[in-house]
């Protein structure tokens, strides 16, 4: 049996296109009902070093942000 590599990979991708998957920026954001949901710390680590770069988390945020409070509260430990 011959197998078409290119056509697999376009199967492959049309089954992930219909999975709606959800990434959350933060683990305790609310889950969605119907739908795959993962976490990514790489938005973690992305925000971290973004707070490293400009001098550390905000003094304040107008309006309060519940997703940067998360964010400011986690420390995402890189090398690990």
């Amino acid at each position: 049996m011959k197998l078409n590599l290119p056509s697999l990979f376009l199967g492959l991708l049309l089954a992930t296109v219909h999975a709606d998957i959800i990434t959350l920026a933060h683990p305790d954001e609310t889950l969605p009902a119907n739908n795959t949901v993962v976490w990514s710390p790489l938005f973690q680590a992305a925000w971290d070093e973004l707070n490293a770069k400009c001098g550390g988390a905000p003094d304040r945020v107008e309006p309060p942000n519940p997703l940067m409070q998360k964010l400011d509260s986690f420390q995402w430990d890189a090398p690990k």
